[in-house]
């Protein structure tokens, strides 16, 4: 054979044991190249093994053989339902069904659906659509919702709901508009305009103007710039952005990726690597 140049792991379990088998120190081996070792390969399991394997995924493919519910935490209901079943393998070398999967149908956290793409709804967090894209409900563009949090529109763009621009409310953060342009106040913190251009007062702090230029309130009261309150940034509030809540993004929710949950799509596989 001439393949000594591609050594790597053999994808075909039943290749590998003919061809490589153990190696010289008598340690199983399943590198194409292994075969210089002047030792016979005895791995004879390897055709029951892939043999059960592929019985086993066409009788019980794609059936659930059980589910867990886990309900009711800190007073809220939390539900996440575990489905074992076995499925087809994505990838079957020779026809060679050796691999099974256990997968959870993770999909729900506090009746939020978690994993829908295409028509459906991808990361719902307390009855509000995050991940929407082509029909979806996560990043609503033009006329469509884009981040909306306990009620509170977010991200609306061209007569969305977040950076309202043009007579548009631009930054809503329980019941404070912050971000107001041409007539529109900017940065309200609790009655407080802040930001105003074109004839309007722009850093007015419990009445009183900061940095006027040309007849605007510009910028800085007591170390304080216009886009800060506070160390708290325009975007941020307590160290909180925009798209992120206590350190959760709008992606994620406790370090949980949207297209994973609890490091969801377990792999098993019923032969040694």
């Amino acid at each position: 054979m001439s393949d000594k140049d591609k050594a790597g792991p053999n994808p075909n379990i039943l290749y590998g044991a003919l061809v490589g088998g153990p190696n010289g120190n008598d340690q199983y081996t399943d590198r194409r190249s292994d075969f210089t070792a002047n030792e016979v390969a005895t791995d004879y399991n390897a055709g029951f093994q892939s043999a059960i394997a592929g019985r086993i995924v066409t009788i019980y493919q794609h059936k659930t053989f059980f589910c867990l519910s886990v309900c009711q935490y800190v007073c809220l209901s939390l539900c996440l339902t575990v489905c074992l079943s076995v499925c087809m393998p994505v990838y079957l070398p020779v026809s060679v069904f050796d691999c099974l999967y256990v997968g959870m149908s993770v999909c729900r956290y506090v009746g939020i659906s978690v994993f829908r793409y295409f028509g459906i709804s991808v990361f719902r967090y307390f009855g509000i659509s995050v991940f929407r894209y082509f029909g979806i409900s996560v990043f609503r563009y033009f006329g469509i919702s884009v981040f909306r949090y306990f009620g509170i529109s977010v991200f609306r763009y061209f007569g969305i709901s977040v950076f309202r621009y043009f007579g548009i409310s631009v930054f809503r953060y329980f019941g404070i508009s912050v971000f107001r342009y041409f007539g529109i106040s900017v940065f309200r913190y609790f009655g407080i305009s802040v930001f105003r251009y074109f004839g309007i007062s722009v850093f007015r702090y419990f009445g009183i103007s900061v940095f006027r230029y040309f007849g605007i309130s510009v910028f800085r009261y007591f170390g304080i710039s216009v886009f800060q309150y506070f160390s708290i940034s325009v975007f941020q509030y307590f160290s909180i952005s925009v798209f992120q809540y206590f350190s959760i993004s709008v992606f994620q929710y406790f370090n949980i990726s949207v297209f994973q949950y609890f490091s969801i799509s377990i792999y098993l596989s019923v032969f040694p690597s």
